[in-house]
């Protein structure tokens, strides 16, 4: 049975791509590398992500036409290391079991 890759992995995958500033990277070269790794999203999906983590986490948008997006030249370091496919398995199961608690 293949395992589906559940929003929380796509993001956690998200903050790991996302250089430091002043290094950027664009919504579209972040599809694009999330396509790579087998994430099935729209643009408009991972735009939404961006927004979405930008509230959580120190990464910020320049603002520019198209938008680069890093990590704040001041965030923390985060180390967010890769997942194996059963660390993902039981994220996925976690998010899908237990946000009903």
């Amino acid at each position: 049975m293949p395992i589906t890759k559940s929003p929380l992995l796509r993001q956690w995958h998200i903050l790991r791509l996302l250089p430091r500033y002043p290094r950027k990277l664009g919504i579209g070269a972040l599809h694009e590398r999330l396509s790579g790794e087998g994430f099935a999203v729209d643009v408009r999906t991972v735009q939404r992500d961006l927004v979405e983590l930008s509230r959580e986490f120190a990464i910020v948008s320049d603002e520019g036409r198209p938008a680069g997006w890093s990590w704040h030249r001041d965030a923390p370091q985060v180390n967010l290391p890769g997942l194996t496919a059963t660390q993902a398995l039981t994220f996925q199961l976690s998010e899908r079991y237990l946000s009903a608690l």
